[in-house]
């Protein structure tokens, strides 16, 4: 560790004062800044804290009125509880004794006599507590600069076991320190990070004394000394930056990171709708999406702005390569470096904003086109999958079935690539990614609609028929697969007995149905169609509806097969739950466990081809459902 001293001269005071000579000292701490890293693995955090003449003449004034130690100088009490404090400890009372010669003949820095007595003393609560309330009598008041220092000491003591958090620590609160990063990301990812509830106090410290002092947590250097320019940092980075500067964090997959700037580059260009893009972002992580809605909706930034080919030129005009690359990490840097970009706004970009932002009322519109645009995209790719299995099955040539800008969708304009089998197998990969996408936004939005209504009103109703509907299911199942989980012991077995009285009230059904359960029950690998998968799938969604009604109402549970004959629905003895429209959920089950050829439940061996999709079922703990697998076989 090496030790450098910074002299500066202050100018004169008053008559008298005539001159003060103050010794900043910059430390090799375990605080440091990593941009000097980058460069020559030296470890120095560029921090200090210039003082104004006027407070430094306040600074002065405070010495001049508390350095005599008699009876009314409040720092007095303390002191001598200090020295009893210490009285076992020879080498920390004999340290303590030469810090109050320094502070009474006034020759080192206060702000240094301070912090070394505070450390002599840390492990008594009390007594660190009343000696950080005399703080202002040595002069210093609560800067960022100084708290985030000392809460940089304290997590490299606290953390000392824990070497891989301490690095990551100490680059995130450089990164705040730079302004590279929003005070709410920071406080996110240390307790995402860290043990929980370790920091608490600290951050709560940190957030209010940054709200107070807003420009002054940017560090400086002093002025005679000379700093390579790729080391200061002088331009603030924008909002959308620091959203940026918290993709790598949040998001440590490459793929993800892909994610997130596809679904902000299709925001940009207007090709999505912001609910849309929320919702996306949403599915990856609610912090970044609620940081993302702050900017669009309360900070009003316009959606060229995400546009991450623009958000990376606007660095290149503000910051050094290498800054750039030590706020994002080098990995995340090339990633950004290579999105292409957008010299100017396109016809259809135009348009898709002129339709967005028609009668400019944003929200008001996306809220209203999201589901149907997202609907529309899963029926779209569905339909693909569907329509070349029935080609294989009818012997038909695949592209003559394929619904009009699929294609496009997948391949781009003009697309000259030769229809063969490698052509056809990345079709098909793409329609079952690009459909997940899709079904999980339009299915988020219909549950942020859902539960936003109580489902006992009419609206509550429909936003859950809409939830529970066969068609959406089923490109849910196909496009990504499932895990059904199995209710526990008392819950299934109540979710069969409903089940069963209800299937009774329907003739040649019950039979049909002790043979699912016998599947259910019986852990095994087979296959089914579309209609059982559908059967299955309601049967778990009455289990999981059942387990959120509380136990007292078990004895109504039991009624529901005959309530939902007697009584309009929503159902009044369940007000505001949920189950109060359970007469879906069986009418559906009921409905597909007809549909389903019964021999898929026992008959493992020989499974049934005349549907569109297969699913391969894992029963075990829980019911494990492949994707949908297209049906290309002919039954004989």
């Amino acid at each position: 560790m090496k030790w450098q001293s910074l002299i500066k001269i202050l100018l004169t005071k008053s008559q008298k004062v005539k001159t003060c000579i103050m010794a900043f000292f910059c430390e090799e701490l375990d605080f440091y800044n990593p941009l000097w890293s980058l460069k020559n693995n030296c470890h120095i955090f560029n921090l200090v804290n210039f003082v104004s003449k006027f407070n430094l003449y306040l600074a002065i004034s405070n010495v001049l009125l508390f350095r005599k130690m008699d009876s009314s100088n409040p720092l007095s009490a303390i002191f001598t509880d200090i020295e009893k404090y210490l009285a076992n400890n020879e080498e920390n009372l004999k340290k303590f004794r030469l810090l109050k010669a320094d502070f009474e003949e006034h020759t080192k820095e206060d702000s240094d006599i301070f912090t070394q007595i505070l450390e002599l003393i840390q492990d008594n609560e009390n007594l660190h507590s009343a000696f950080l309330e005399a703080k202002s009598l040595f002069g210093l008041t609560e800067s960022p600069v100084d708290l985030i220092s000392e809460f940089t000491s304290f997590f490299t003591k606290s953390l000392s076991e824990s070497t891989d958090l301490i690095p990551r620590l100490i680059r995130i609160t450089s990164l705040l320190v730079e302004n590279f990063i929003s005070f709410d990301f920071y406080s996110y990812f240390i307790n995402q990070i860290c043990p929980e509830n370790s920091f608490g106090e600290y951050l709560q410290r940190i957030k209010v004394c940054l709200d107070s002092n807003q420009q002054q947590l940017k560090n400086k250097t002093l002025p005679n000394i000379k700093i390579d320019k790729d080391f200061i940092i002088e331009r603030n980075p924008s909002l959308v930056t620091k959203l940026f500067v918290s993709i790598p964090f949040l998001f440590p997959e490459e793929a993800q990171q892909l994610s997130v700037l596809k679904c902000l580059k299709l925001y940009g260009l207007q090709f999505t709708p912001y609910l849309s893009a929320f919702t996306w972002l949403s599915s990856l992580n609610e912090f970044f999406a609620q940081q993302f809605e702050l900017l669009v909706t309360q900070k009003k930034l316009s959606a060229s702005e995400f546009i991450p080919s623009n958000v990376f030129s606007e660095l290149l005009q503000n910051f050094t390569e290498m800054q750039i690359m030590w706020a994002f990490d080098p990995d995340f840097y090339n990633i950004l470096k290579k999105q292409p970009k957008f010299v100017a706004k396109s016809a259809l970009q135009l348009n898709n904003e002129r339709i967005l932002t028609k009668n400019k009322n944003l929200d008001k519109h996306v809220a209203k086109a999201a589901p149907y645009i997202a609907e529309m995209q899963s029926i779209k790719f569905f339909t693909t999958l569907k329509a070349a299995g029935v080609a294989i099955r009818s012997g038909q040539s695949i592209m003559s079935t394929i619904p009009e800008g699929v294609i496009e969708a997948v391949f781009g304009q003009n697309c000259q690539l030769d229809k063969n089998d490698k052509f056809y197998q990345v079709l098909f990969q793409k329609c079952y990614e690009y459909g997940a996408e899709a079904t999980q936004n339009y299915i988020s939005i219909l549950k942020h609609n859902f539960s936003e209504l109580n489902p006992s009103t009419p609206d509550g109703r429909t936003a859950f028929h809409k939830l529970m509907r066969p068609s959406t299911v089923l490109k849910n199942i196909v496009f990504s697969g499932a895990v059904l989980e199995t209710p526990k012991s008392q819950i299934l077995n109540l979710t069969f007995e409903v089940a069963h009285k209800t299937v009774s009230h329907f003739s040649n059904l019950t039979a049909k149905y002790e043979k699912l359960v016998n599947a259910i029950k019986n852990a095994g690998k087979f296959d089914v169609d579309d209609s059982a998968i559908l059967a299955i799938y309601y049967f778990m969604e009455l289990g999981r509806l059942i387990s959120e009604v509380d136990s007292s109402k078990y004895d109504v549970v039991k009624k529901i097969p005959d309530l939902i004959f007697k009584e309009p629905s929503p159902l009044k003895d369940f007000e505001m739950e949920p189950i109060a429209n359970v007469d879906i959920i069986l009418k559906n089950f009921a409905q597909y466990l007809h549909k389903a050829d019964e021999i898929q439940f026992y008959d493992r061996s020989s499974p049934t081809f005349h549907k569109d999709f297969v699913f391969h079922l894992d029963v075990g703990q829980n019911v494990v459902v492949s994707k949908g697998i297209v049906n290309s076989l002919i039954k004989s």
